[in-house]
């Protein structure tokens, strides 16, 4: 994927667009999904990648991918997984993904993407919004702080791959 001319500035907000993925998006879905699978070493195929993406852009019921693009190239994405929460009382999200190219960051590119979903999750219903970061992301950590999410101490996220079952 080519880098888009992106400069030291920070980036004014119209010049930023989040929008739905649709099926069509897959290819610059799969780049940008790739191109963060790498950065944080997820080991996944590349079949079963376009699997599961293909899967969550044909099925709204599941979540969405909204693609973040500077002026019209896509530079990111943001991946959101629906489900509900008793603790919560409603339906919650699961920000299950989140990417900017390297020139991107640092603009305020993703704090303006974060706050944009967050408000329209917010608008459809979505009683909450959860993420996990990387204990030793010490900058994420603190990005998502600015943005009002709390470290929830008392628990610990536990997974189970069911696909090896």
């Amino acid at each position: 994927m080519s880098e888009p001319p992106i400069g030291d500035q920070e980036i004014a907000a119209e010049a930023v667009e989040i929008i739905k993925a649709v099926p069509e998006d897959i290819d610059a879905v799969v780049s940008l999904v790739s191109a963060y699978h790498a950065f944080e070493g997820i080991e996944m195929s590349a079949g079963r990648r376009h699997a599961a993406l293909s899967r969550l852009l044909g099925d709204p019921t599941l979540g969405e991918i909204r693609l973040i693009r500077f002026e019209g190239t896509p530079v990111g994405y943001l991946a959101i997984c629906f489900g509900y929460s008793i603790e919560f009382a409603g339906r919650d999200a699961f920000l299950d993904e989140f990417f900017l190219v390297e020139k991107a960051r640092g603009r305020g590119i993703g704090s303006l993407a974060v706050e944009k979903v967050a408000a329209q999750l917010a608008d459809t219903g979505i009683a909450a919004l959860h993420l996990e970061v990387d204990n030793g992301n010490h900058g994420a950590q603190e990005f998502y702080r600015r943005h009002r999410f709390v470290a929830r101490n008392k628990y610990h996220l536990m997974s189970r791959d069911l696909s090896e079952d």
